[in-house]
């Protein structure tokens, strides 16, 4: 099945709109980048800190369009994302309004009080209009509400069409999808990838992603939702078996995803398919130093999908919110 490579962006920016329902009429406090700025017109400043493709830019240049009273300041944050962060949290100094944060969330739980516990904002309210696993990942153990979720992280086959035909295999999207249903169908067609090109393309990135993609289709993960470690459990191995016997038929390309070595590869026709988060697209065009015909498919037995799936933080809890969380009309 043929996913399009022309991904909407609309449900992100509502969540950015919701999120700024949550500061509008907030008085900063002193450590905030908007502190006490109500600016001209009594504009309020609000800080947003993102990085790279985490939402389209042409939707954040929407946003003072749909807040006249805001002076929306996006700062797209390079390298060392989380560092930046932590630094500016441990300071008190610099620390935006609204922030993103990827999958890695938990890895905040232990400060949570450093975020706004939107359960004093109604947040519950919002809680039936998310699936209820992606909601529970932004809640810290004590039960503080410190995110309103973005995405799911869905993920999705990419392929290069080019490279499938000239390994004789299907390229048009729906046959491709038909002869990969299995994770044993897609190291069969890797195995003949191989044969066809004497070993030059690789039908893998690298095993690393076959690993976090089996995992990632499962309903577990090596903690159950309470808290005891299941990394020791049949489903770990099946993955780890399945990337092993990638690396001992030397069907992977071992370029780390999207490091340098990664964008040389696709841009060398070294890798012929990776599995991939749908904004892969964007990084598509950034590495390749041409056009490439490439398919895109919608990914098989997802139970649940968690690559870069973001979600969206108001740091605390200096602010004095005065606005409850409410929904956008219309």
């Amino acid at each position: 099945m043929l996913k399009s490579c022309t991904y909407k962006f609309s449900y992100p920016f509502i969540l950015v709109a919701c999120v700024l329902m949550l500061v509008l009429g907030a008085c900063s406090g002193p450590g905030f980048l908007g502190a006490g700025d109500g600016g001209s017109a009594g504009k309020i400043t609000v800080t947003l800190w993102y990085w790279n493709r985490a939402i389209d830019d042409t939707l954040i240049a929407q946003v003072e369009q749909h807040f006249p009273q805001v002076r929306f300041n996006p700062l797209k944050i390079g390298g060392g994302y989380d560092a930046k962060l932590r630094t500016a949290l441990a300071g008190h100094v610099n620390i935006p309004d609204i922030v993103g944060i990827n999958s890695n969330i938990g890895t905040y739980f232990p400060d949570a009080d450093q975020f706004v516990d939107l359960r004093t904002l109604g947040a519950n309210e919002l809680s039936k209009t998310y699936l209820p696993w992606k909601w529970q990942l932004a809640v810290a153990p004590a039960g503080r509400v410190i995110a309103l979720p973005m995405d799911t992280g869905p993920t999705a086959l990419f392929y290069r069409a080019d490279l499938f035909k000239q390994a004789g295999l299907p390229s048009d999207p729906a046959m491709v999808s038909a002869q990969l249903k299995t994770w044993d169908d897609y190291i069969r067609v890797g195995e003949q990838m191989q044969r066809a090109t004497n070993g030059k393309i690789h039908m893998f990135d690298n095993i690393n992603n076959v690993f976090a993609q089996i995992i990632g289709q499962g309903k577990q993960q090596y903690f159950d939702a309470s808290n005891h470690y299941v990394g020791n459990q049949p489903f770990v191995k099946r993955a780890w078996d399945y990337a092993a016997r990638v690396h001992q038929l030397d069907l992977s390309a071992k370029a780390t995803s999207y490091s340098t070595d990664w964008s040389a590869a696709i841009s060398n026709n070294s890798i012929a398919s990776f599995v991939g988060a749908v904004w892969m697209k964007h990084r598509l065009k950034d590495s390749a130093q041409r056009r490439l015909a490439c398919g895109v498919l919608r990914r098989r037995r997802v139970d649940r999908g968690i690559m870069a799936a973001l979600f969206w933080l108001l740091p605390g809890p200096h602010h004095i919110l005065k606005l409850r969380l409410r929904l956008l009309a219309g």
